[in-house]
């Protein structure tokens, strides 16, 4: 035994425990970093706590750090299983927690795959590594359903970073016996060494238990690619939340069978300048493939406008604009300092507009998360004033409002080893699923609201707003985990997954095995041209010539506007499509609901029907499910539920197709841009387009036909006024070239 003055001061600075974890009746070995300015203390001033009670510890020795700092080290006998949370050691008569002394680690799986054949992806991250640096010597894979070794990854790499991961993707299901319907239980071994004392016994493992299901392509007609447009990566990190490797997101989006992913970060997490924003979005790129995009995104959290600053007035936007928007700095440890104001509402969409972006509300409808206020995260449901602030904006494209997929959940101990399984079912299943409720009622009441007078003129289209679906994973490819105590790493397990949420976009025009160019597939996305679904396909449209399909011209998609003559509908039928696999269900019941400028958050039900099977399509004549004519604009939007399965009956929702029905003119006119979204630079510039005039009586017809556009103010600035005589039943069509001068409003023109 040391002694030294009994009037020194001294502080403990750490405290480890090994083996990792220390179990019951095996030795144990404890290192106390201790200030101890280079005084040598008594080993009596210590006191050992192992799950609540002293324990008798031997006194092994001290070894200097600095010249004011030493590990003391003690053994004992392990009173039972226990790891360093369940440690502290009293020193002088003050007590001092163990701190963790290895980075938190996670294996991850995506929750399905496309085939028994397609690459099964395994990612191994670590986060952290920075504060106590470690080892990674080899990576084990198991059969978990046998016990059988499938493989394993030899790594032996040192890991000091603050975020690591590893990819392995030399693997399918039928390494795991699994075809399509089967499960492939899967267990990771991480064997790992911290290697600090050569006498310690500091080799320990780390176990995570995953499942993936083994299923078939994801439903969809051609030219429908589905996206996951929420996402976290490795650059949201602070102590509350962190994300996944970019990687590891193109690997999965592959294996899930997805076309594309929006990496949406938090803007909190990014510095002021953009720098790592950049950083992200060229990581982006890089990982992009010919199978996969990989876009970046943002999630900012802003100032709703309606007060200054306070921490309950944050809401949650999601960018889509292509570039970096400011957010605000949070006071979380690990978070990088960003501005110290808070980007208003007003100013992102300005910004937005101006650059010709976009984005949806994120979550809007989902309550405050206390906890995460305690971390400066906090975030409110979407107000009034928001909505009616962000509807005037070009660049308001909808409501993220179909935000995770929680069914399940269990509380889990993060004690080397990490298993959910078997599921419990979540408490909050029935409220997460009466925000999906209150947030279509909320989208009805918009919709209604965009087909009053005062709003379709002078225009004289509806005003439209879109819905999307996305996980809002942070890695989870497998499932989700989170701090829900990040003192004592109590960790929640639910069975939220990237992918578990999906948008599927439309966009013509691809074969079989091509991806299109982003920039489609974004502006299909801004445009409504969407399904949201958590299992199989669903779509509306207008098939106006009756043919049984909507790839006519004058045909109506989701997202569409059209004005249809009343001596068409006796052809014209309101088309609904679905498409299901085993993976996801039969689709039971089915609602067509239709919406006027009167109907409100309640719009009609058209039609309601049963169908039954996997695959079909329900025509429904446009008289039987709306009034001919319809005097005003009317919507429709469909929704289904399919069979039940064990972890919920699937559902999909579309959005709307827009429609009027009036009585046959004298004459008609249209107008066609050549691409769907015409966006012109600050700097001006011109595109093309295609005019349309048609006779539909049997004389001649003379009128004047005028073309206006209707600028974000409101004005209207004239560009064509000529007197026209069309001979008997004649349609002409001619293409055109519109110049845009620099400095004309930005926002959008219609």
């Amino acid at each position: 035994m040391f002694w030294a003055a009994a009037s020194t001061a001294a502080t403990v600075t750490h405290l480890e425990v090994h083996p990792k974890p220390a179990r019951a009746g095996q030795p144990a070995w404890f290192r106390v970093t201790v200030e101890d300015g280079g005084a040598v203390l008594p080993s009596d001033r210590f006191t050992i706590f192992v799950l609540g009670d002293p324990l008798p510890a031997r006194y092994e020795g001290r070894i200097a750090r600095s010249e004011s700092t030493a590990d003391y080290f003690f053994t004992a006998t392990a009173p039972g299983d226990f790891d360093w949370r369940r440690v502290r050691v009293r020193l002088d008569g003050q007590d001092y927690p163990a701190g963790l002394d290895d980075p938190y680690m996670i294996c991850d799986a995506p929750f399905r795959v496309k085939s028994a054949t397609a690459i099964l992806p395994l990612c191994v991250s670590f986060h952290d590594a920075d504060n106590d640096d470690v080892q990674l010597q080899f990576v084990e894979v198991f059969n978990d359903a046998t016990g059988q070794l499938v493989a394993s990854y030899p790594v032996w790499q040192w890991i000091s970073a603050p975020f690591r991961s590893f990819l392995f993707d030399s693997l399918t299901a039928t390494a795991f016996n699994c075809a399509a319907g089967d499960t492939a239980w899967t267990r990771l071994v991480l064997h790992c060494d911290d290697h600090d004392w050569p006498w310690i016994p500091e080799e320990y493992t780390f176990t995570q238990h995953l499942k993936v299901r083994v299923g078939r392509d994801l439903p969809a007609p051609p030219g429908w690619y589905y996206g996951d447009v929420h996402t976290h990566s490795r650059y949201t990190d602070n102590t509350y939340e962190y994300g996944g490797p970019l990687e590891m997101y193109a690997a999965a989006t592959q294996a899930v069978g997805l076309s594309f992913a929006a990496v949406t970060d938090h803007s909190s997490d990014f510095d002021a300048a953009g720098n790592l924003w950049q950083e992200m979005a060229d990581s982006c790129l890089a990982h992009s493939t010919p199978a996969v995009h990989l876009y970046p995104g943002e999630e900012i959290t802003l100032d709703d406008n309606e007060v200054n600053n306070p921490v309950d007035s944050r809401i949650h936007f999601l960018s889509h604009a292509g570039f970096f928007l400011r957010g605000p700095e949070a006071p979380i440890t690990g978070c990088r300092d960003t501005s110290e104001e808070f980007t208003r509402l007003s100013s992102a969409l300005e910004q937005m507009e101006a650059a010709g972006g976009f984005g949806y509300a994120a979550h809007p409808f989902q309550p405050a998360d206390p906890f995460a206020q305690m971390f400066g995260l906090a975030m409110m449901p979407w107000s009034g004033e928001n909505y009616t602030l962000a509807r005037a904006s070009s660049a308001f494209a909808g409501l993220e409002w179909w935000n995770e997929r929680n069914r399940y959940r269990r509380d889990v101990d993060y004690w080397y080893e990490l298993n959910p399984f078997p599921w419990q079912d979540n408490p909050n299943w029935g409220p997460e699923n009466l925000w999906i409720t209150q947030g279509l009622a909320q989208w009805d009441s918009f919709l209604s609201q965009g087909l009053s007078q005062n709003l379709v003129t002078p225009a004289l289209l509806p005003q439209k707003l879109f819905i999307s679906a996305g996980s809002d994973c942070h890695g989870d490819f497998n499932y989700r985990t989170y701090n829900v105590d990040p003192i004592f790493y109590d960790v929640q397990a639910t069975d939220n997954a990237f992918g578990a949420l999906r948008t599927a976009v439309y966009v013509p025009g691809y074969g079989p095995g091509q991806l299109p160019p982003l920039e489609e597939i974004m502006t299909a996305y801004r445009l409504g041209r969407s399904t949201a679904t958590d299992g199989f396909f669903l779509e509306i449209g207008v098939d106006v010539n009756g043919d049984g399909d909507l790839d006519d011209p004058g045909d109506l998609r989701q997202g569409d506007d059209g004005v249809i003559y009343t001596g068409l509908t006796l052809n014209a039928n309101l088309l609904i499509r679905w498409e299901s696999t085993e993976d996801w269900g039969a689709v039971d019941s089915m609602t067509v609901f239709r919406g006027t400028w009167g109907t409100g958050s309640n719009p009609t039900v058209a039609w309601w029907g049963t169908p039954g099977g996997y695959t079909g399509q329900q025509s429904l004549p446009l008289g039987s499910v709306a009034p001919v004519p319809t005097v005003n604009w009317i919507y429709f939007r469909a929704t289904a539920t399919g069979s039940p399965l064990p972890d919920g009956a699937r559902r999909a929702f579309t959005n709307p197709v827009w429609v009027k029905v009036e009585s046959a003119p004298t004459a008609s006119v249209s107008l066609q841009p050549a691409q769907p979204l015409v966006m012109v630079p600050a700097a001006g510039g011109s595109f093309d387009y295609t005019i349309g005039v048609t006779n539909h009586t049997a004389a001649p017809v003379t009128a004047t036909l005028w073309i206006e556009a209707v600028l974000p103010n409101g004005q209207v600035y004239p560009l064509l006024s000529a007197p026209l005589t069309l001979p008997p039943g004649i349609s002409l069509q001619r293409l055109k070239t519109q110049t845009v001068p620099a400095g004309a409003p930005a926002g959008r023109t219609v």
